[in-house]
């Protein structure tokens, strides 16, 4: 995937695309992230984003309390 010289905004945005559509973040690092034209902080930047948006609960998953004992 070629991105150009873009903003951070187009890579966050491509991320939030593959991470909804069930891509791994293997999948995401090497296509988004590896080769973006950033530095090394803000490709590190972009490989903890995604990660988040594929570790967070969806939203129907709130957090619930544990049941103990039951």
């Amino acid at each position: 995937m070629s991105f150009g010289t873009g903003s951070v905004d187009q890579f966050l945005r491509a991320i939030e695309l593959r991470a909804d559509a069930g891509e791994s973040l293997d999948e995401i690092d090497a296509e988004v992230v590896r080769d973006a034209p950033l530095d090394e902080d803000r490709r590190s930047a972009l490989w903890l984003y995604a990660w988040s948006r594929l570790e967070a609960p969806a939203p129907d998953d709130e957090r619930r309390p544990a049941v103990i004992g039951g």
